[in-house]
């Protein structure tokens, strides 16, 4: 004989171990789940990058499984024929890690198509085409509480209470009295409506009202009502309170014996989305702040030189920066949820799943995990993806490989870039006797203005940006900021200005008319076109100034270029204004 696991738990029982914080929680679950759940459905949760997953792994090795203590298996067992279930292979079912109850939210539609019995041709309804008491998609069950359940009152599309439908998600209940057979149905208890709805898509709760009237839902939503108790005794076991003439005795299914995997497993999702969170917060956070230091610089610069196109890149460089150091408020509410449901989770690892309480905790920490992970990494990707466009080897200074459709990420990441330069200086592509200079020009600019990159290393980006925009110049500075020395590079569709400088005095801090800088002077600028372009027949139609002054005065810096570094990761870190992220630890 098959069996399969139900636990069974007193009103009593679960009222003496929930304390007033878990209530709380459980009762703004159905609200929290209706709101957030769907809009980040599982299949589609983006995924951490490879160095968060290995970190995480590692770590979490370190630390060991969650012990948990499991004594006396999730509840008594009752036999598949005693709960009057066709024949089905329940036991692969409940051990395969893709059953369909694995997931315990609610999802778009659940319950939004029905329908309902036939007892004239003796056939069931239907939820979303599947028939009650087919298969078995939970395990086990307990009580949350008494409710005023508005899902009771204004969630019914199908049955006696349509005309009072007001959900705008399309989803519904699911009434036992409506679907089932009536000579088939039972003396109603609280087993007999868990056996219905378990076997029902995308329901995790489900209420009894006046000892008798047992629905599904795939949330709860209390509503006002009066301080009486749920007191009617169920018409099969009077010993049970299935509630009163408006509330509601909920309870919450679930495959109990997966609950310790599962917490695991949602601890490492949750600690892989806040990592990567806050990883990517602190880049691009960095990142803007050397942005708009450079850009702030390269105004000033530009308008002690007399070049206000290299003040208005400079004004772009500042306006680049302002997604990057606000890319984290996006996801920041999602961040300080999951945050708070991780710590909670840590705290279960010692605990007791078949008391209800704990029980209740853990479910809670594991969905509201399940509700926000998918927004924290998908904020994360955001954030990545700005990092990526202001600094195209992101990726690689974070430990990863860069993705083989990212031209100028594969490129930098090789070792050389110098043979690989192949530019002249946009004066030459007018006037191939124009002596070497210091040059600034304008254009489309194509992508984003990038910090923290050698001539050389814009060259390179330069040349392995094709699509969808092929880059076919850059424009390049070094200026001094208040950081320090800050690099902009400026990749460009075309030439609309440029703007050349006669620096007598300049010495090697003026570019060889075929080759990036030698030394990082500051200020230091210039403006190079590919030679393919030029080869080609490729002649800006810019407006060409020739300024009788030096782009500033220019002086060598150093040692020479210092790649760009990551920030380090702390405990917590300031953000834009006084926003402080704490890291999960």
């Amino acid at each position: 004989m098959k069996l399969l696991v139900l636990m069974v738990v007193s009103a009593s029982a679960v009222q003496m171990h929930l304390d007033p914080e878990t209530t709380k929680k459980f009762t703004d679950l159905g609200k929290q789940l209706q709101n957030a759940s769907w809009k980040h459905p599982k299949a589609s949760h983006p995924e951490a990058p490879a160095h968060i997953k290995a970190a995480v792994k590692k770590q979490r090795e370190v630390l060991g499984v969650v012990p948990v203590v499991k004594r006396g298996g999730c509840g008594k067992k009752i036999s598949q024929k005693a709960l009057g279930l066709k024949p089905k292979p329940l036991a692969s079912l409940l051990s395969f890690n893709g059953h369909p109850g694995r997931d315990s939210y609610s999802v778009p539609g659940a319950g939004g198509t029905q329908d309902l019995k036939d007892d004239g041709r003796s056939t069931h309804g239907k939820v979303n085409g599947e028939e009650p008491f087919v298969t078995v998609l939970k395990d086990g069950y307990f009580e949350v509480g008494c409710y005023n359940d508005m899902m009771n009152e204004f969630g019914d599309k199908f049955g006696n209470g349509k005309h009072s439908y007001r959900n705008q998600d399309s989803t519904s209940i699911a009434r036992y009295e409506e679907l089932v057979l009536k000579d088939e149905q039972q003396a109603m208890t609280s087993t007999v409506c868990f056996e219905f709805c378990r076997s029902l898509p995308d329901m995790v709760f489900f209420g009894i009202t006046n000892g008798r009237n047992c629905y599904c839902t795939p949330y709860f939503k209390p509503g006002p009502g009066d301080d009486k108790k749920c007191d009617s005794g169920c018409e099969g076991d009077p010993t049970i309170m299935c509630g009163n003439q408006k509330k509601s005795t909920l309870w919450e299914m679930h495959l109990c014996a997966d609950t310790a995997q599962d917490l695991e497993e949602s601890m490492t999702t949750a600690k892989e989305a806040l990592d990567f969170f806050f990883e990517e917060a602190v880049l691009t956070s960095d990142l803007a702040k050397n942005m708009n230091d450079g850009g702030a610089a390269l105004q000033e610069a530009g308008g002690l030189a007399g070049a206000p196109s290299a003040g208005d890149n400079g004004q772009a460089a500042m306006m680049a920066g302002k997604p990057l150091s606000q890319g984290y408020q996006a996801g920041l509410d999602d961040y300080n949820t999951l945050l708070g449901a991780y710590k909670d989770a840590d705290k279960m690892k010692s605990k007791d799943f078949t008391v209800a309480a704990d029980q209740t905790a853990a479910e809670f920490a594991i969905r509201t995990i399940k509700a926000t992970a998918g927004p924290v990494l998908g904020a994360a990707q955001s954030m990545h993806a700005a990092a990526k466009l202001a600094y195209p080897s992101a990726a690689t200074l974070l430990g990863d490989e860069p993705e083989a459709g990212d031209g100028a990420a594969v490129a930098l990441a090789k070792e050389d870039h110098a043979d690989e330069f192949d530019y002249r200086q946009a004066a030459y592509a007018m006037d191939t006797t124009f002596p070497a200079s210091m040059s600034s020009c304008q254009g489309p600019v194509v992508g984003s203005p990038m910090i923290g990159l050698s001539a050389t290393e814009c060259g390179t980006a330069c040349s392995a940006t094709v699509y969808p925009t092929k880059c076919v110049g850059f424009s390049y500075y070094a200026v001094k900021g208040k950081e320090g020395t800050q690099h902009l590079c400026f990749m460009l569709a075309d030439i609309k200005e440029l703007v050349t400088f006669q620096c007598p005095d300049g010495g090697d801090c003026v570019p060889d008319i075929k080759s990036a800088p030698k030394d990082v002077c500051q200020p230091s600028a210039v403006c190079m076109i590919k030679m393919s372009e030029i080869s080609t027949g490729y002649k800006p139609k810019a407006e060409w100034k020739q300024a009788k002054r030096c782009f500033g005065e220019p002086s060598k810096v150093g040692a020479g270029f210092s790649a760009y570094e990551m920030p380090s990761l702390g405990a917590s870190v300031k953000l834009l204004g006084k926003t402080e992220l704490e890291a999960a630890l």
